[in-house]
């Protein structure tokens, strides 16, 4: 039994039962196959497959957390953007499908952007699809951006503080 009260489930089948109607079906996808490390297609065709007293455990506490209205990616730790996975923790935001929208717009309409001076270059260029046109500029190069944009980018980018995940 959880801290909760709910029974711990003995296969991917009843860990999806337990979340039924307390969660979205998709989150309750997205959290059994991250707390189990299967793939989605294995949690739809072998649903009579065991999981670990471990995974179970994880799956119902962030399940619980879900049901109150926790954020997946806070649960999981990573939310993708841009085609890139991100760590996010509490103190990350975590970006909404059409902040991506908005920064194609931003970067199809600027060729250069000005850093700010606390940025790394891994910082400044990590959201950037990397045309070759684009330049990033450290805040002692270049000529400054209006302040409208400034903003814009300021707020399409705060965001990308999270670090982004290894490939390995």
């Amino acid at each position: 039994m959880s801290a909760a009260g709910d029974a711990l489930p003995a296969t991917l089948g009843e860990a999806l039962r337990l979340a039924q109607g307390r969660v979205e079906r998709i989150d309750a996808r997205v959290l059994l196959r991250e707390a189990t490390g299967v793939s989605t297609a294995t949690l739809a065709a072998f649903p009579e497959r065991a999981i670990t007293p471990e995974a179970a455990a994880v799956f119902v506490e962030w399940l619980q957390r879900r049901e109150a209205g926790e954020p997946i990616a806070y649960l999981t730790g990573e939310r993708e953007f841009f085609g890139r996975t991100f760590r996010v923790t509490p103190a990350t935001l975590i970006p909404r499908p059409d902040t991506e929208l908005l920064v194609e717009k931003a970067l199809a309409s600027i060729k250069t952007l000005r850093a700010p001076a606390s940025w790394t270059w891994a910082q400044a260029a990590a959201p950037l699809p990397s045309p070759s046109h684009w330049s990033v500029l450290t805040p002692t190069f270049g000529r400054l951006i209006d302040p409208p944009l400034r903003l814009t980018l300021r707020a399409i980018t705060r965001w990308h503080w999270a670090l982004p995940c290894s490939a390995g």
